[in-house]
C-alpha cells in the first residue's frame, strides 16, 4: 500500500510539474514527437545552431575584408598652396586613381598640376597640368605572392575552415540528440513494459485471493502474488524516474525562434517511426568512405589548416628574393580632358625602380623554415584524420550490423519467452503448475522484452554514430540507401 502511494505520488508530481509547459515542437494527432519532427526542431533554434550560423558570417566578413586589399581600388588627393607677402610660391594639386590587381600589379591614373613663383623644377606642369597613366611591378618579392594575396588565400582557408566547424558543431548536436532521443525512447518504452507487468501482477494478485477465498488456492500464493505485485512497483518507481530524467534531456533541446528554452508538454511520447532496422548494404561502404573523404567536416578542417599554411609557405618564400619594384607611366597634358589621345610614350614618360633586400636573409631563411615545418605538420594531421574518418565508418558499419542480427535474434527470444509463459500461464489455471513458475516465466518475457527496447535503442544510436562518422548526421535516413 505504501509501494503505491509513493506511485501514485511520484506521477502526480511529474504532472504537476509538466503542467505548466507549453508544446515545442510539431507533433501529430496521436501527440507523437518522431525523430524527424525532433531533429528538425533542434536545428531551427538551438543556440548551438545559431552559434555555427555567425561562423559562417564571421567567415564572410573576413574573406570581405580581405578581398578589399586585393581589389578595392582606391582614391587620393592632395592640394598644398603658399602665399607670403602678395606672392604665389606654390600651388600644388596632385589625385590619383590606384587599381589593385590579383597578379599583383598596380594600375595608376592619375593628375597633377602645379602653379606659383617657386615651383620645385620636377614638378612643373603646363597650366592645364598633366594625365598620368602607369603601372607598378614588383619584379622580386611580391611576384608571385605578396601579404595582400596571401591574406585574400588565408581568408578563404578560413572559410572553409569556418564552414567545416560549424557543420563539425551541428553533426556533434545531432548525434548528442539522437543519443538522448534513443534513450527517451528506450525509457518511454520500459515503462510501458513495467506497467504492463504490474497491471498483470495485480490482476494475478486479485485472482489468487479469490481462489484463496474460494478455497482453490493456498495461503502462500497470496504472499507470493503480493511480493511480485510490490517488485513490479519498485521498478515502475524506477522506470518513471528514469522517464521524467530522459525527458528533461529531450528538453534541454528545444528552443523558440525567440532563443527561449521551452519543454514538452504532457502526453508527448517518442516514436521509432523512421528509425526501423532496415538491411544496411555492405555494398555501398566503398562509397560511403569516398563521401566521407570529401564532405567530413573534421577532414576539411585539417585540409583548410594546410591551405593556410601551404599558402604561408608560399608567401615566407618570397623573402629570400630581392625587393625590386618598377614604375613606369605615360604622360600627356590636361588638354581636352581624358579622352584625348596620349602623345608619344618614348618622349612623354616616367620611369622609376627601387630594391632592397638583406644580406644574410635570416629573417626569411627563419620564416621559410618554420613555415615549411608547419605545413608538413599539417599534411601529417590530415592524414590522420584520414585514418580516422576511415576507421570511424568501419567501425560504425561493424555496429549497424551486429546489432542488427542481434535485434532479429532478440524478437526470436521475445516470442519464444512469450509462448513459455502462455504455456505456463495455461497449466496454472488447469491446476498444474505454480504461480512461482508463472511469475519466472512472466519475468523472463518481461527482461527479454526490456533487452530488445534496449537493443532497438543501440541501433537508432550506432545509426547516429555511422551518419557522425561519415560526416552527415542530417542525412541518418539517406545513408541507409547509399551515399
Amino acid at each position: 500500500m505504501m509501494l503505491a502511494l509513493l506511485l501514485s505520488a511520484s506521477l502526480a508530481l511529474q504532472d504537476t510539474a509538466t503542467a505548466r509547459l507549453a508544446v515545442p515542437a510539431t507533433v501529430d494527432s496521436t501527440g507523437v514527437l518522431t525523430f524527424d519532427a525532433f531533429s528538425t526542431e533542434v536545428l531551427a533554434d538551438h543556440p548551438v545552431v545559431r552559434q555555427a550560423r555567425l561562423l559562417d558570417e564571421r567567415a564572410r566578413a573576413e574573406i570581405l575584408a580581405a578581398k578589399g586589399g586585393v581589389y578595392d581600388p582606391t582614391v587620393s588627393a592632395a592640394w598644398s598652396r603658399k602665399v607670403f607677402s602678395a606672392t604665389e610660391y606654390y600651388d600644388y594639386v596632385d589625385a590619383a586613381l590606384k587599381v589593385p590587381t590579383p597578379i599583383g600589379i598596380d594600375l595608376k591614373l592619375g593628375y597633377e598640376q602645379s602653379a606659383g613663383a617657386y615651383i620645385n623644377p620636377d614638378r612643373r606642369t603646363p597650366s592645364s597640368g598633366l594625365f598620368v597613366a602607369g603601372v607598378t611591378i614588383p619584379l622580386g618579392r611580391g611576384l608571385v605572392t605578396d601579404s595582400r594575396r596571401n591574406a585574400l588565400a588565408q581568408a578563404k582557408a578560413l572559410g572553409t575552415l569556418a564552414s567545416a566547424e560549424r557543420q563539425a558543431a551541428v553533426n556533434k548536436l545531432l548525434y548528442s540528440a539522437t543519443r538522448d532521443y534513443a534513450a527517451w525512447f528506450e525509457a518511454w518504452r520500459r515503462r510501458a513494459i513495467i506497467r504492463e507487468g504490474v497491471a498483470l501482477a495485480q490482476f494475478r494478485a486479485e485472482a489468487v485471493t479469490r481462489r484463496l477465498a474460494n478455497g482453490d488456492a493456498a495461503a502462500i500464493d497470496t504472499v507470493e502474488a503480493g511480493l511480485e505485485y510490490q517488485r513490479r512497483l519498485v521498478a515502475l518507481l524506477e522506470a518513471d524516474n528514469d522517464w521524467y530524467l530522459a525527458t528533461q534531456a529531450i528538453n534541454a533541446y528545444l528552443w523558440d525562434a525567440q532563443a527561449t528554452p521551452v519543454d514538452l508538454a504532457p502526453g508527448i511520447v517518442p516514436s521509432v517511426r523512421g528509425l526501423e532496422p532496415e538491411p544496411l548494404d555492405t555494398a555501398a561502404v566503398g562509397g560511403w568512405l569516398s563521401q566521407a573523404m570529401l564532405r567530413h567536416p573534421d577532414l576539411a578542417k585539417a585540409l583548410a589548416k594546410l591551405q593556410q599554411e601551404q599558402a604561408n609557405r608560399r608567401f615566407y618564400g618570397q623573402d629570400l628574393l630581392p625587393e625590386i619594384e618598377l614604375e613606369a607611366a605615360a604622360l600627356r597634358t590636361g588638354e581636352g580632358g581624358l579622352g584625348a589621345g596620349w602623345p608619344d610614350v618614348s618622349e612623354n614618360y616616367k620611369l622609376g625602380a627601387v630594391g632592397t633586400t638583406p644580406l644574410l636573409l635570416m629573417k626569411g631563411r627563419g620564416r621559410l623554415d618554420a613555415s615549411k615545418a608547419k605545413a608538413e605538420s599539417a599534411e601529417l594531421e590530415a592524414a590522420l584524420v584520414r585514418r580516422d574518418v576511415r576507421l570511424a565508418v568501419l567501425v560504425s558499419v561493424n555496429d549497424v550490423l551486429t546489432l542488427e542480427r542481434i535485434l532479429a535474434l532478440q524478437v526470436e527470444a521475445v516470442r519464444q519467452a512469450r509462448f513459455l509463459r502462455d504455456g505456463e500461464q495455461r497449466r496454472f489455471e488447469n491446476s498444474e503448475s505454480t504461480l512461482f513458475l508463472v511469475n519466472q516465466r512472466d519475468r523472463l518475457l518481461l527482461d527479454e522484452e526490456v533487452k530488445l527496447v534496449a537493443y532497438e535503442a543501440k541501433y537508432v544510436k550506432a545509426r547516429g554514430a555511422l551518419a557522425l562518422a561519415l560526416g552527415e548526421p542530417s542525412g541518418l535516413r539517406e545513408r541507409e540507401s547509399g551515399p
